[in-house]
């Protein structure tokens, strides 16, 4: 359930947006009804076998808009309601933040650990986790339970094989399905020429070529050897 970045959900947990004067306005309380009862309607009809998340706008960076202590008490009553995950993003209510971090590295992370450890949930965050190394390194540390995706997967819908190269796992290849994986370890190509860097085994050569590759050698080479 969406209830972050200026839509509806955000829209009623912000004061910023919200400025009724019934019960769905004024206190944390009154902001996050609309939330509750949204949660609470979802969860009649959402099969138990399914995890039931929502991504929270927990702070506007805005001293009159969402704050984060705020947001750990709206998910401590939507853990009460059914919640299973929460994801922690910003709010977006307004252009006018102070001081956005959106250039540090991963730094929603210690906000929503704060909410996995004040209230007990599993949580989740982006924001400038695209690296495999900080990805991995907020998972090993118990900061979060998930990493969430957004620009990276889109820019490389590979991620997760180059992830796995990147972390050393010895098949990377073995995360995708069966048929896929058979003609990428065994015809491999030109790796410079399909944007794969080449890793050298401990040996020598390449760990995941193929005995022969003969995309790999120089074009006057490959005619010579056919010719031989």
């Amino acid at each position: 359930m969406h209830y972050a970045h200026g839509y509806l959900g955000a829209s009623f947990f912000s004061p910023l947006a919200n400025q009724r004067t019934d019960q769905y306005g004024g206190s944390v309380d009154n902001r996050v009804r609309f939330h509750l009862e949204a949660l609470d309607a979802v969860r009649a009809v959402w099969p138990e076998k399914y995890p039931l998340t929502m991504r929270l706008g927990s702070d506007d960076l805005h001293p009159a808009g969402t704050q984060f202590e705020d947001s750990i008490h709206a998910i401590g009553k939507m853990k009460e309601h059914g919640l299973d995950l929460a994801d922690l993003s910003l709010g977006f209510n307004t252009d006018d933040m102070v001081d956005p971090p959106f250039n540090d590295v991963g730094f929603m992370v210690q906000r929503a650990h704060r909410v996995r450890s004040e209230v007990g949930i599993p949580v989740d965050t982006s924001w400038n986790l695209g690296v495999p190394q900080n990805a991995d390194r907020v998972i090993r540390e118990e900061l979060i339970d998930l990493v969430m995706l957004g620009r990276p997967a889109l820019a490389n819908p590979h991620w997760p094989i180059w992830a796995a190269r990147e972390l050393g796992h010895a098949s990377p290849f073995s995360l995708v399905q069966q048929d896929w994986r058979w003609w990428l370890e065994n015809f491999r190509g030109h790796g410079p020429s399909i944007g794969w860097p080449e890793v050298a085994a401990a040996g020598g050569g390449d760990a995941d070529a193929p005995t022969h590759d003969s995309a790999n050698e120089p074009l006057h080479a490959e005619a010579a050897r056919r010719s031989a």
